[in-house]
């Protein structure tokens, strides 16, 4: 060997010593550390949302409506169409606004539903799976919610 390939061959195993006394005794000789960011999560739990919705039939069927069903990117279904339809009352200068997308929504919703099936819904059920990785973690838990459609207003 070389003098030059063994003075490049000690500097590195030099570094990888360093750097593994590092991690293993837990000093901190910059730039050796044992790079405790990454050793747990920071900053707000990653949350994902999974919205479903059916359609309860006056015959007890239930219809999966899904952003294909509605004809819809899945984007525009759940931020435009079902996070509308669950959306919790506000009071305020925004209580209008909101109860106009609200009615929107359900009015497209319904609209499509009539149109495919025949028939308007007696009901909508909303299932919510929330999943969060929170300190490495995964927390899993559902909601579910049902919109009673008023079906006396269809019969007159």
């Amino acid at each position: 060997m070389r003098p030059g390939q063994a003075l490049i061959s000690t500097l590195i195993v030099g570094v990888l010593g360093m750097q593994s006394l590092a991690y293993f005794t837990g000093s901190r000789l910059y730039p050796f550390v044992n790079y405790p960011m990454f050793s747990q999560s920071w900053g707000p739990p990653i949350e994902v949302v999974i919205h479903q919705m059916h359609a309860e039939m006056p015959d007890g069927r239930r219809v999966n409506v899904s952003a294909d069903y509605m004809n819809l990117h899945a984007f525009a279904w759940r931020e435009l169409t079902v996070r509308r339809i669950i959306a919790e009352p506000v009071d305020g200068p925004t209580h209008d606004l909101v109860e106009e997308h609200r009615a929107e929504s359900l009015l497209d919703v319904l609209a499509a539903i009539d149109e495919r099936e025949g028939q308007s819904p007696v009901a909508l059920h909303f299932t919510l799976d929330h999943h969060r990785v929170v300190a490495g973690e995964i927390e899993k838990s559902t909601d579910y919610q049902t919109l009673v459609l008023d079906t006396a207003a269809d019969d007159e």
